[in-house]
C-alpha cells in the first residue's frame, strides 16, 4: 500500500512540475550586442546556447523582461557577447555554405580565422585581403598496389603555406600544425605578429569549455534479486532459490551536470550521489506429497550510498521544445546498513516446526552498470528531467570472487525525476 502511494506521489510531482515548463526553451541570456544589416548596433542580452545552436540563430532581448527576438544569419551582420564570443554572418563574409550560418570570429589581423561546427565536426575558415577559403582536412580514398586505403592528406597545410607564402620561416611550423583551435590560432598569431599589420585581436578573452549546473533528483524502482543455490544459504527443506517479488527501491540525492560545450554541445557528464533504500521480499512454498508443506520467507533491507557517473547525449533541436536523450554509466553502491529476516514453517502430517535463520552474508558494496532514455523539459532558468533507467548489478552477497550474472545479481527498472537549477 505504501509503495503504491509513493508511486502516485511521483506521478503527481511530475504533472505539477511539467506544466509551467512545456512552452519555454532553455535560456542563458548574457550581455551583448547585435550589428544589424544597416550597421546599427543593438545592445541588450543574447541567449548563450551550445556551439552548434549559436551557429544557426541569435536570440536577442533589449532587456531581460522583454520578449525575445530571433535573428537568422540572413537578417543581421554579426552579434557578440561582451568581451566574449563574436559571430559573423556568412552572408556578410560572402562565405558560400548550403544555408546561411554564423561563423565564430576567433582572430582578426592580416590573416583572419573563423570557426563553425556542424554534425560532421569542426570547420575552420581563413581570410586574407579578398581571399576567403575553408581549410580542407577531409579524408581521401587512395589505391596503392591494388589495395584501397583511407588517408587524410591534410590539405589545409598546403592552403596555409599558400596563404602565408611571404613568411617562409613559418613553413616548418605549418607542417606541424594540427587541425584544432589551439594549433591554428597559434600559427595565425605568429604570422600576424611578423606582418606589417596589427598583432592578432582575439575576440574571446576566456574560454568556456564547460557549463556547470546543479540540481536534485529522486527515483522509485522495482528491483529484482537473484541468489543461486550456493549463495542462498537458507536452503532448508528443499527450498533452493528465493523468488523475490515484494521488492522496491527509492533514492534521493543531488546532481552535478557538466555540459561539455567545446567538446560537443550535446554531451553532458553527470555525477549524482544519493541515499538509496532497497527492499527484497520472498515468499516460497513447496509441497511434498499430500500432507507435507514447507514455507520459507526472507525479507532483506538495505540502505546505501549510491554514486553514479554517466555520459548523456542530448538530441536537442532548435525546432523542439523538449530534448530527448540517451544516458549510460556505472554506479557504485556502498552499503551503510543491512538486515535479513529469514523464517521457515514446516507442516508435516503429524507435526509442525518453525524457526528463523540469520546466516545471510552481506557484501559491503555493489557495482552496477545502467542505461537510460529520457527527456529534458527546459524552462527559462531551470530544467526538469524524466527518465527510465535499466540497471544491472553484481549482487549483494559476500563472496571472494563475484562473477557477474552467475552467483548473485540484481536488476532494476527505475523511474527518475530531476530538477536542475
Amino acid at each position: 500500500m505504501k509503495h503504491a502511494l509513493l508511486a502516485k506521489l511521483f506521478i503527481l510531482f511530475l504533472v505539477f512540475y511539467c506544466l509551467p515548463f512545456i512552452s519555454f526553451a532553455q535560456t542563458d541570456f548574457r550581455p551583448g550586442y547585435v550589428i544589424t544589416s544597416t550597421n546599427d548596433t543593438l545592445t541588450g542580452f543574447i541567449n548563450y546556447q551550445g556551439f552548434i545552436a549559436n551557429t544557426h540563430e541569435c536570440i536577442f532581448k533589449a532587456t531581460l523582461n522583454d520578449k525575445s527576438t530571433t535573428f537568422s544569419p540572413a537578417q543581421i551582420t554579426a552579434y557578440r557577447f561582451n568581451a566574449d564570443k563574436f559571430y559573423v554572418s556568412s552572408s556578410y563574409l560572402n562565405f558560400k555554405s548550403p544555408s546561411p550560418i554564423f561563423l565564430e570570429y576567433l582572430l582578426k589581423g592580416r590573416v583572419n580565422l573563423f570557426q563553425y561546427r556542424d554534425a560532421r565536426g569542426d570547420h575552420f575558415v581563413v581570410s586574407k585581403d579578398t581571399l576567403l577559403l575553408e581549410l580542407d582536412n577531409t579524408e581521401k580514398r587512395v589505391e596503392v598496389d591494388g589495395t584501397q586505403y583511407i588517408k587524410n592528406q591534410q590539405l589545409y597545410k598546403g592552403q596555409l603555406r599558400a596563404l602565408m607564402g611571404d613568411k617562409l620561416a613559418l613553413f616548418p611550423e605549418i607542417d606541424k600544425t594540427d587541425f584544432d583551435v589551439a594549433s591554428l590560432m597559434k600559427i595565425v598569431k605568429k604570422y600576424n605578429a611578423q606582418s606589417q599589420e596589427t598583432v592578432s585581436v582575439q575576440f574571446e578573452e576566456k574560454k568556456h569549455p564547460y557549463k556547470f549546473s546543479f540540481g536534485i533528483h529522486s527515483s522509485y524502482g522495482k528491483p529484482n534479486l537473484y541468489l543461486n543455490d550456493y549463495t542462498y544459504q537458507s536452503n532448508h527443506y528443499g527450498i533452493g532459490k528465493a523468488n523475490f517479488n515484494a521488492n522496491y527501491s527509492f533514492t534521493v540525492g543531488v546532481l552535478l551536470d557538466i555540459h561539455l560545450l567545446e567538446m560537443n554541445d550535446k554531451l553532458h557528464f553527470l555525477v549524482e550521489p544519493a541515499y538509496s533504500k532497497m527492499r527484497f521480499g520472498s515468499d516460497v512454498t513447496k509441497k511434498s506429497g499430500t500432507y507435507n508443506r514447507y514455507h520459507n520467507t526472507i525479507n532483506i533491507d538495505i540502505s546505501a550510498l549510491r554514486l553514479p557517473f554517466s555520459l548523456k547525449y542530448s538530441f536537442n533541436s532548435l525546432a523542439w521544445s523538449t530534448q530527448p536523450f540517451l544516458r549510460g554509466g556505472v554506479a557504485h553502491y556502498k552499503f551503510l546498513k543491512n538486515s535479513a529476516a529469514d523464517s521457515y514453517l514446516v507442516e508435516e502430517q503429524t507435526s509442525k516446526a518453525s524457526g528463523q535463520y540469520t546466516d545471510f552474508a552481506f557484501s559491503k558494496y555493489q557495482n552496477a552498470v545502467f542505461f537510460s532514455v529520457g527527456t529534458d523539459i527546459v524552462g527559462k532558468k531551470h530544467k526538469l528531467t524524466t527518465e527510465i533507467i535499466f540497471e544491472g548489478g553484481d549482487g549483494i552477497y559476500k563472496v571472494k570472487y563475484k562473477p557477474f550474472l552467475k552467483l548473485s545479481r540484481t536488476s532494476n527498472l527505475i523511474f527518475q525525476l530531476a530538477y536542475v537549477l
